[in-house]
Parts: C-alpha cells; sequence; structure tokens
C-alpha cells in the first residue's frame, strides 16, 4: 500500500499542513501566496536554525533568475499572514523561524483500487487457513489468483493515470529554458536603454541628481561615453537609425503635454527637434531608415502613424477609438519594423464584453492591413521587438502583474516564455540574435509628514516598506492610514496606523487598481477595480466589506467623492469627468484628467490641456461650467492632486533634481508656497488628514539595470 507521510507543523494556533498546502489559525484558513508557502515551510522544518537565503533560493526558485528583492517581498507576505515576531531576519546570511513548534506525522491513503483489493486477499487466507491442507493448498492458488488480477487491475490503473497526467501536462506551457542573463549595469539608475543596430553598444539614460542624461556603453568591454549632460526632462522612448548615427527620442519638459522628437547625434553634439512627430513612445523604422512607424494620441483615439523619417508625408494606417481598441502609448517600445521591410508589428487592446484584453497584429506598411496573429488573451502587451525574420519578442503580463519577455514564431504560430521570474521588464531591443532589456525592481513606502502653516521644509516618519507598488493611499477612520498593496500576489486594500507594526488586510478580491478616496462623513472607501477585465468603480464599508459596483462603465478610473456624497470620476477612454449623483445618474462635467472636488463639494480641479501645456482647470461641481484656469509655477511630472482641507489652495508633489516638494498653490491667485523635505523617489498617491496638519504619501524607489539575455 502507497502512503504519504507528508508533515504537519503546529505553532501559536497555527497549523500548517505540508502536503495540502494549506495554512489555518484556529480552524480558519490563512491566505499566503504560494512562494510565500514554499518558503514558510523550508522555515519552520529548520525552525530555531539560521537558513542561508541561498538555500532558500535553491530550494523555492531552482534555476529561477531571482533578486534580493524578491525574496523580502515573500517574506513581507509570510509577515502578514502571521504578524510580526515568527521571522528573525539575519542581517547579510538570511533568515531564522521562531517559535514552538509542534511536528505531527500526517498519513493520508492514496491508492484506494490497491488498498481495498490487497485487503480482501488477506482476510480470506486468514480464514481459510484454518482447514485442511488440502484447503489451504486450493485457496493458496486461489489467493496467488486473486494476487495476479489485483496487481494487474492496480497497473492498469496507474496507467491509466499516468496517461492523464501526460495528456494535461502536454497541453500546458512548454517546459522553460532559462537564458543566460548578463548584467551590464548594476547602479540601478538606468531609466530606458535600447541598442545600436550593429549589436555593439547599448544606448542609456541615466537618472542624476541634475536630471537625465544619455550614453553610449560598448556591450563587451563596459566602457562607456557621455553624449548629453543631465537635464531637468524625461526620455520617452529610445531608437537609434539604421545608419547608426542618431538616438531619435521623444522628450518631456517643464508641464508641455507634447512631447517633441529629439534627433541626438549619438557621438554627442548639437541636437534638434522633430516638431511634426508628437509622441510618447519609442518610433520604429524602416530597414532602410527612409520611413518611421510611431502611436500617435488624438484623444479619444490612437493611431498607428508611417511618416518619411523627418516627419512628413504622414499616413494614418490605422485609427482605433478608444472605447473599443488602443494602441499602448506611454513609455514603451509599441511598433517593430520587420527586417524585410514588409510588416510592422503592434500591441494592441481590444474592449469587449470579456472586459479589455491585448495581442499582437501584424500592419502591411503600404495599404495599412492588418493580422492578429497573437489573439487578445493578455492583460497587457506593452512592448514588441524582432529577433529575426520570423520570430518577434513580446513583454507582456496575464494577470500575475508581472511583465514578462514571450516568444511568437510567425511559421508555427508557437508562443513560448523566455523569462519566467519575479521581475518587471521594460524597454525591450534586439542585439545580434540577443535581447537587451532594462530589469526593475521596486521598493514603496508609506511616510507621514507633519505640515506646519510657515515652515518651508518637514521631517517625514516612515510607516511601512515592502518590495513592489503602493499605487494608492487615503486617510481613513480613527487615524488609520488605507493603502493598496500587491504583496499577496493581488491588489488589495489594507490598512494600518501610525506607531504600530502589523498592516491588517481589509479587502478580498477587491482588485483596486487607480484611484481610492473615503468618504469623510461614515468612512466608505471609494475606488477603481478591475473585475471581469473591466474597470468600474466600487465602494466599500469602512472596514473593506459590503463590496458593491458603483458604475456600469468599462474604463472608469480615479475616483473621488464629496461631502455630501456626490462621486467624480474619469472615463479613460474619452477622457470625460462625469458627475456621480446620489441616485447614481452620471453627469458630464467637462474634458479633463483626475477630477477633485473641494471640501465644500462646490467646485472640481482637473488637469487640462491649454495650448499644449498641462494646467488646471476649475468647474462648478453640479453645473460644469468652467470657471477658471490656473497655470503651473513648476513642472509637475506626475499629475496628481489634492485638496487641502481648508479649501484654500491645492496641493500637487513635484521634482526639483531627484528631490521630491510639495507645492501649496492657492486657487486665488495669490503666490504658491513650496515645502521641502519629502525625500526621493516617485510619489504614487497621497492624502490630508482631516485637520490638514498632517500629509500621507507614497513613494516608490525602483532600481532598473540594463541586462542581456542570450541562449533562450
Amino acid at each position: 500500500m502507497a502512503e504519504s507521510t507528508g508533515s504537519i507543523y503546529e505553532f501559536d494556533g497555527f497549523r500548517l499542513e505540508v502536503d495540502e498546502r494549506l495554512l489555518t489559525r484556529d480552524g480558519e484558513p490563512v491566505a499566503i501566496p504560494s512562494k510565500a508557502f514554499d518558503l514558510l515551510v523550508a522555515l519552520v522544518e529548520n525552525n530555531g536554525h539560521l537558513v542561508e537565503k541561498e538555500t532558500l533560493y535553491n530550494r523555492v526558485w531552482a534555476d529561477a533568475i531571482v533578486e534580493d528583492a524578491n525574496l523580502t517581498v515573500q517574506m513581507s507576505a509570510i509577515r502578514k499572514a502571521l504578524g510580526n515576531g515568527y521571522i528573525q531576519t539575519v542581517k547579510g546570511h538570511g533568515y531564522r523561524f521562531a517559535a514552538d513548534v509542534h511536528r505531527l506525522n500526517g498519513r493520508r491513503e492514496e491508492y484506494v483500487v490497491e488498498q481495498q483489493t490487497f485487503a480482501r486477499v488477506t482476510v480470506e487466507h486468514e480464514i481459510e487457513a484454518n482447514n485442511s491442507d488440502r484447503v489451504v493448498k486450493s485457496l493458496s492458488s486461489s489467493n496467488a489468483s486473486m494476487l495476479r488480477v489485483a496487481t494487474a487491475t492496480f497497473v492498469c490503473v496507474a496507467l491509466l493515470a499516468a496517461g492523464v497526467w501526460y495528456l494535461n501536462a502536454t497541453k500546458r506551457e512548454p517546459q522553460i529554458r532559462q537564458p543566460k542573463l548578463t548584467r551590464l549595469t548594476s547602479s540601478g539608475n538606468v531609466h530606458a536603454v535600447t541598442s545600436s543596430p550593429d549589436g555593439k553598444y547599448a544606448i542609456l539614460v541615466l537618472r542624476e541628481k541634475e536630471g537625465e542624461s544619455l550614453w553610449l556603453r560598448h556591450i563587451e568591454t563596459g566602457s562607456q561615453k557621455r553624449i548629453t549632460q543631465a537635464e531637468n526632462l524625461e526620455y520617452l522612448g529610445l531608437t537609434v537609425s539604421p545608419d547608426g548615427n542618431f538616438v531619435y527620442a521623444p522628450v518631456l519638459s517643464e508641464n508641455s503635454a507634447d512631447p517633441p522628437l529629439r534627433k541626438i547625434p549619438i557621438l554627442g553634439g548639437p541636437a534638434h527637434d522633430i516638431s511634426n512627430i508628437v509622441i510618447s513612445s519609442s518610433l520604429a523604422f524602416s530597414p532602410d531608415g527612409s520611413r518611421v512607424a510611431f502611436i500617435e494620441s488624438h484623444q479619444p483615439e490612437t493611431h498607428l502613424v508611417v511618416a518619411q523619417s523627418d516627419g512628413s508625408n504622414a499616413k494614418d494606417l490605422i485609427r482605433a477609438h478608444n472605447s473599443i481598441r488602443e494602441f499602448p502609448i506611454w513609455k514603451y517600445n509599441p511598433v517593430a519594423w520587420s527586417s524585410d521591410g514588409l510588416t510592422i508589428a503592434a500591441g494592441f487592446s481590444e474592449k469587449g464584453e470579456n472586459g479589455s484584453l491585448s495581442g499582437v497584429m501584424l500592419v502591411d506598411p503600404n495599404t495599412g492591413k492588418e493580422q492578429i496573429v497573437i489573439e487578445p488573451r493578455w492583460a497587457n502587451v506593452y512592448e514588441v521587438a524582432w529577433l529575426d525574420a520570423d520570430n518577434l519578442m513580446f513583454v507582456a503580463n496575464k494577470e500575475d502583474w508581472t511583465n514578462q519577455i514571450w516568444k511568437f514564431n510567425r511559421k508555427t504560430g508557437d508562443v513560448s516564455r523566455v523569462t519566467n521570474d519575479l521581475n518587471v521588464y521594460r524597454w525591450l531591443s534586439t542585439t545580434d540574435g540577443r535581447l537587451l532589456a532594462a530589469q526593475v525592481n521596486a521598493v514603496s513606502s508609506l511616510h507621514v509628514a507633519e505640515v506646519g502653516e510657515s515652515a518651508n521644509d518637514v521631517v517625514a516618519s516612515e510607516l511601512i516598506r515592502e518590495s513592489g507598488y503602493f499605487s494608492n493611499v487615503a486617510w481613513g477612520q480613527d487615524d488609520y492610514v488605507l493603502y493598496s498593496s500587491v504583496s499577496t500576489g493581488k491588489p488589495e486594500i489594507w490598512r494600518i496606523k501610525q506607531g504600530e507594526s502589523d498592516p491588517r488586510q481589509i479587502t478580498a478580491d477587491s482588485n483596486i487598481y487607480f484611484g481610492m478616496t473615503i468618504s469623510k462623513t461614515d468612512g466608505t472607501i471609494i475606488f477603481s477595480a478591475k473585475q471581469d477585465r473591466k474597470f468600474a468603480i466600487w465602494k466599500a464599508d469602512a472596514n473593506g466589506r459590503n463590496i458593491q459596483r458603483v458604475t456600469d462603465g468599462a474604463d472608469d478610473f480615479a475616483p473621488d467623492v464629496s461631502a455630501d456624497g456626490h462621486i467624480v470620476y474619469q472615463t479613460s477612454s474619452q477622457q470625460v469627468m462625469r458627475l456621480l449623483t446620489t441616485d447614481n445618474a452620471p453627469v458630464e462635467l467637462h474634458r479633463g484628467l483626475k477630477p477633485v472636488i473641494s471640501p465644500d463639494s462646490s467646485l472640481t480641479a482637473f488637469f487640462m490641456m491649454e495650448k499644449g501645456e498641462w494646467v488646471i482647470g476649475l468647474v462648478a461641481t453640479h453645473t460644469g461650467g468652467l470657471i477658471r484656469k490656473i497655470e503651473l509655477p513648476t513642472s509637475v511630472r506626475q499629475r496628481r492632486m489634492k485638496w487641502h482641507p481648508s479649501g484654500k489652495f491645492l496641493s500637487l508633489f513635484f521634482e526639483e533634481g531627484n528631490t521630491l516638494k510639495l507645492l501649496q498653490l492657492p486657487i486665488d491667485g495669490s503666490s504658491p508656497r513650496i515645502i521641502g523635505g519629502f525625500g526621493t523617489g516617485d510619489v504614487n498617491s497621497f492624502d490630508w488628514s482631516t485637520d490638514g496638519k498632517r500629509v500621507v504619501y507614497s513613494v516608490t524607489t525602483e532600481t532598473q539595470d540594463a541586462v542581456l539575455l542570450s541562449d533562450f
């Protein structure tokens, strides 16, 4: 009889069943990510002893490419599942589990047919053994016959089970062969990267104290040369011309809504702008360098365009309305021109009954005829790059929030996975049969700062830090801070209070996405969420329960709630702001982005475009009439704002060099106030306390390096 003797461990009300992959507390299941479960088993098995990081890597990730940050985020998930005190960090070495653990021997019968058959043979043999030798001999023969039948039965069942397993296994994705990964940089400050046509050089955008700069790096030797000085701007894309002489890059500076395309000599020298190409992502060259393909944004549409390399003779190949179809437009490599010049590959998303799904199409650069070669079944397809005439590489994710690299073969139609790790990949390009990309690790933290009426600098305290992204943050009831985290493998709402060390997850299956706000009246949580691949506004009570859908749209984001219970939000496809009245009747207010309602509910502020520049608009909340526009006195790259509870000014974070500062912009036109001391990084979200004396903000610091992948 075959047995399974998997172990069961108990400690402080917890029960860890290894074979069942189940963690319970007082009989109730405890949610924990798969990798975190494996790490917990490894630690509990070695309770009281140091387990080195390398041991954990080898056991849980085997040959996968992982960073320390991946281990950190899983340990954070364990601590959230168990509470603090169980996992001890041994700095520079690994971790130790500390608890009074009791081990039980688990026993589970697996081969039922075998158990029943052999039990019957044994019993009959024992009964007849008390008779004459003749009977015993006869039964022994019969017993042997029955044994052969039982054995044959078991073998047949086992073979059948193996066959079923094999058929199911062959339907899975093919075994992933881990590529060879070579790090080209280790500074962590690579913002973007692409390769030269001959495969010898990598062109890097580096983030420095004074801003972003462009560098040329020899791949084999590591020697590098500065192309441009650091400037207070952001590179939104990188492409090298086929002759290898110029870098083409859209750049975002100040509050310009129309990034110019800059043509930069690759060995340095004066650059000039190509004013008739306005894009926010990389373009692609035809093999002879005479034409370019790119994605233009003409809200509410995105266009796939071809033009001469100087921007003349532009022609729309495909015009997509965002309510039906959309091309990626922001800081990606969304198009790639094949080496034979006959095909342009482009990532896209389509919206339908099943929500928004992404795929890849091939387009004739002369006629615009399209062929969808990778059906829309992905959550997102961001970037494409031709490896050779037959193989197209692309960066995509399913529902796991991790952008991985995949390969599509035109001849066979096969799609195979190239990377399989916990990192995020961006800025994909190909070079001499290899892949060049940026590999990203992100760490986020929550901070609270006391903001006085006259101080120009603050001292902020940290609430929590973990790997990944805190995309939303808001003050809740009883001085709790609510925030979104993907530490359990999917986006949920958590809460924590100053002075506490253990955050608590308060939602299950919320799938919170872009935007969260809290009603000051009763603590109702209003948020944007992705359900069934559609984005809508949802609400929950102050404890994260009783989740209900509020809007029926497919792309509703960025909600804010007024004191009288009205909700404003943005529809992404049309960039229209809507007011949802208390009887759930939506009213269009104005075209704009990221609306916020004043404390007295009379005004709604939002971002809008004015002559190619971003400005702030003010409309009457209940009528939508435009009242005034406010110019931004400084460059605000991340367009997120909040009303101060006094209602006298709007607040926005911005970067001065690499330092975070808070802009207080009075709505009466008086001089703005700038406050420093908020540290460094990218502010994802922020909110004021009810009394207006404290601000909570989430900061993400990304370490991003250039990597070369081969042998895949």
